[in-house]
């Protein structure tokens, strides 16, 4: 009967120990942002936000921006002054693996385009052979439904297209 008692009170002590300790942790899901601003930081634009008077601001991105290695120890935030990095070419190594992503996609959505032209061809001969009217009626309506999907498709395609293009500017 102790056992279960001495149970039942750790059990208490860390249930009104967590619920005290969640009470002092600050939590910013839920809270209304007030403001947004921009900073501009060497020509790179940076968005902050303002939530219950406070400015939030991308440390990382503003100290990268301005031209230092930004490193992370625990809970300090490091700018090394003596490191300048190069940012235009770490912007350059992005944008080029978002375009070499947007090519993956590309060729995946160009391959999905190309299937379902073969599917629809497919269907369209199947449903010249079709006995009854019932069967053409299954033809008609999953060559319109395929045509939609198509159609979805080459929206893929030119929107990916038009993304790489804005990229490569």
């Amino acid at each position: 009967m102790k056992k279960y008692f001495i149970g039942f009170l750790v059990g208490a002590f860390f249930t009104i120990s967590a619920t005290a300790f969640a009470d002092d942790i600050q939590s910013l899901v839920g809270k209304k942002v007030q403001a947004e601003y921009t900073v501009e930081v060497n020509g790179k634009v940076l968005n902050t936000v303002v939530v219950e008077g406070k400015n939030y601001a991308p440390v990382r991105s503003i100290g990268e921006a301005a031209g230092y290695e930004v490193t992370i120890d625990g809970k300090k935030v490091i700018y090394k002054e003596g490191e300048v990095m190069n940012t235009s070419s770490v912007n350059e190594n992005k944008i080029a693996e978002k375009i070499a992503n947007l090519n993956t996609a590309l060729e995946n959505a160009k391959n999905k385009v190309n299937e379902t032209n073969a599917l629809i061809s497919k269907l369209k001969e199947q449903s010249k052979t079709a006995d009854s009217d019932k069967s053409k009626k299954n033809y008609e309506s999953a060559i319109a439904e395929s045509e939609m999907r198509l159609a979805e498709y080459q929206q893929s395609v030119n929107d990916i297209e038009s993304n790489i293009a804005e990229l490569q500017k």
